[in-house]
């Protein structure tokens, strides 16, 4: 990116988005909602104002940035798949109890599953 200071991506705001899930929440937030993370936290758009300020423009950056930089997995990728660092993940097996019981539900259907969707719903004691 250029050298333009709103071009710069900062590596500080992209650190708070791993350190601070709440920055984070707010940014995803506002854009589920299509505002700036400034709106979203209460500032009001004055006449003739942008509605998007140098700063919420970089949290936007910063978190698209972030974003590209995560794997699936949600491990930054440039730690991930480093070769220094093979071995030093370990994987873990869970399972969700909801879609187990959706998939076992399903195969009943396995010949004729076209249309069939299938849900699960928690049984209260």
């Amino acid at each position: 990116m250029g050298g333009e200071p709103g071009n710069r991506i900062r590596p500080f705001l992209r650190k708070r988005l791993r350190t601070e899930p709440l920055v984070r929440a707010e940014l995803e937030a506002a854009r589920a909602w299509a505002v700036p993370r400034s709106v979203f936290l209460g500032r009001i758009v004055g006449l003739g104002e942008p509605a998007w300020t140098e700063q919420d423009r970089q949290w936007a950056i910063a978190l698209l940035a972030e974003e590209k930089a995560t794997h699936t997995c949600g491990h930054l990728i440039e730690e991930s798949f480093a070769k220094e660092n093979d071995g030093r993940y370990v994987g873990e097996a869970i399972r969700c109890h909801a879609c187990a019981a959706a998939q076992r539900e399903s195969q009943e259907f396995s010949e004729h599953a076209e249309g069939i969707y299938v849900t699960a719903r928690r049984v209260d004691d």
